[in-house]
């Protein structure tokens, strides 16, 4: 089935290049059968969308368990950088919780977990906007 996908698009490549050897467009708009060109310029097009739709499904079809198989370390790398930064993660949130926790007590309004939220990400967001800075200086 791939050799198929690889001759239809050879065959749509062939008569792109003979439609653009015999008469390219601007010649067609002189000689005046614009539309005849146009009309087969579509159908070879629509021959190229084809034949790479049918490449993607034989790509998408032809995926096996070892592939499977071959990326399930990657998913453990990844899964171990995110437990590993989870904690970091969760203590920030904890500290910034208990700094609006205690500015809330001190000036004598209401604590909220989304207000807490929203101080943490505001200060995630400084954080980088300043190690950027810091990075284009060095």
């Amino acid at each position: 089935m791939n050799r198929t996908a690889e001759k239809t698009t050879a065959y749509a490549n062939d008569l792109q290049s003979a439609l653009a050897l015999e008469c390219s467009r601007e010649d067609a708009k002189r000689m005046g059968t614009l539309k005849e060109w146009k009309v087969i310029n579509r159908k070879v097009q629509k021959l190229l969308r084809r034949s790479k739709r049918l490449e993607r499904y034989i790509n998408a079809s032809s995926r096996t368990w070892q592939d499977v198989k071959d990326n399930i370390p990657l998913a453990g790398y990844i899964a171990l950088a995110i437990f590993l930064a989870l904690p970091w993660l969760i203590l920030e949130f904890a500290v910034a919780t208990l700094g609006v926790l205690l500015v809330t007590k001190m000036i004598g309004i209401s604590f909220s977990i989304p207000t807490a939220a929203i101080v943490w990400l505001v200060y995630e967001v400084i954080a980088v906007v300043i190690r950027l800075i810091m990075q284009k200086r060095s």
